[in-house]
């Protein structure tokens, strides 16, 4: 993997789509492990819950994985950004398991496409 991209620091050696299929396995077990109550804390004061960074995964699986079928599909296209403090505005209301459950549905899709010979 690129030195310079963002995410490589913390892969370090790993295989990327070893990553990836790692975490649509943990992400929901995590969640499962912190119950409610867990799912509500969060590791600083005046940061996201639990819920809500799980919500935010599965939001942005789906997301990117929408980017990248723009790309391969239509290459001269603009990306849109998306704001996340808009889209956070919802997650508030979720549990943290259904945010969980949601995100291995899209992950398995993106990672059946990026493993096509021409894909991701």
């Amino acid at each position: 993997m690129d030195a310079t991209h963002p995410y490589a620091q913390w892969l370090s050696e790993r295989d990327p789509f070893e990553a990836l299929t790692e975490t649509q396995k943990r992400i929901p077990a995590i969640a499962h492990v912190l119950g409610p109550a867990g799912l509500k804390g969060t590791y600083a004061p005046g940061e996201w819950t639990a819920a809500r960074v799980l919500a935010h995964l599965a939001d942005c699986e789906i997301a990117f994985g929408f980017r990248v079928r723009q790309i391969l599909s239509q290459p001269d296209l603009a990306i849109l950004t998306f704001d996340q403090g808009r889209w956070a505005r919802v997650y508030d209301n979720l549990d943290g398991i259904e945010p969980a459950q949601t995100f291995r549905a899209p992950r398995a899709w993106n990672l059946g496409l990026f493993r096509l010979p021409g894909g991701g």
